[in-house]
């Protein structure tokens, strides 16, 4: 139901964006013919941008629905969300927005707050003041080996980190919280729709925009 309110609701911006498109369409059209002196066509011009606007918005709804059925994650709208850390690990949270890291030997999962990934290590911090007597916990999982500890708790998790990365060398800026990491995750995927997006819809105005905008 979620990602139906969230089509919904894009969809309404979408629309609302191209009312001001065509609006910036028609103005564009009376400078350029002032400036140019050549005949123009304002219909053209005035349904070329909301059309822009459609064509993306419904590109990229396609682009994020092929995506999660590729990776087998989400669509990046609704009520679940889910990122894969490696082949038989990943994070995930439905209906809230409260992580858990899960693993395919390991029965259920466990409240994910931080994560840090590093040569064959997955570091996940767990645990909240509230349902666990003040005490957040570190796993760490070694992914060659398949084997999931608990190595410490502590009253808050800057003292996990700070013990864990000082142990080992690491520093500290490379933990991210289970949020960012689900945001680079997904990085890649939106700069690439984005760009092909604005590639195909700036070849197919070059292609027929000399004809379409301008009155022989």
């Amino acid at each position: 139901m979620e990602l139906i309110f969230g089509l919904i609701f894009w969809f309404i911006v979408a629309l609302f964006l191209s009312g001001l498109a065509v609006v910036g369409g028609i103005i564009s059209a009376i400078i350029f013919k002032a400036v140019t002196k050549k005949r123009v066509r304002y219909w053209a011009w005035a349904i070329s941008p909301p059309f822009c606007i459609m064509s993306f918005f419904v590109l990229i709804i396609f682009e994020a629905f092929l995506y999660a059925t590729i990776t087998n994650t989400d669509t990046g709208m609704g009520d679940y969300a889910k990122v894969y850390v490696n082949d038989d690990y990943y994070l995930n949270w439905t209906d809230v927005p409260d992580w858990t890291f899960v693993g395919k030997n390991v029965d259920g999962g466990d409240h994910a707050k931080e994560i840090l990934v590093y040569d064959n290590k997955i570091v996940v911090s767990s645990g909240d003041k509230f349902e666990d007597a003040s005490t957040y916990r570190l796993y760490e999982v070694d992914t060659d080996k398949k084997v999931w500890n608990h190595l410490y708790s502590a009253p808050t998790t800057s003292a996990l980190w700070n013990k864990y990365t000082k142990e080992h060398g690491i520093d500290k800026e490379r933990v991210q919280t289970c949020d960012d990491f689900y945001k680079n995750s997904r990085k890649p995927f939106a700069i690439g729709a984005l760009i092909f997006n604005i590639l195909l819809l700036t070849l197919l105005f070059t292609l027929i925009g000399k004809r379409l905008f301008i009155k022989k």
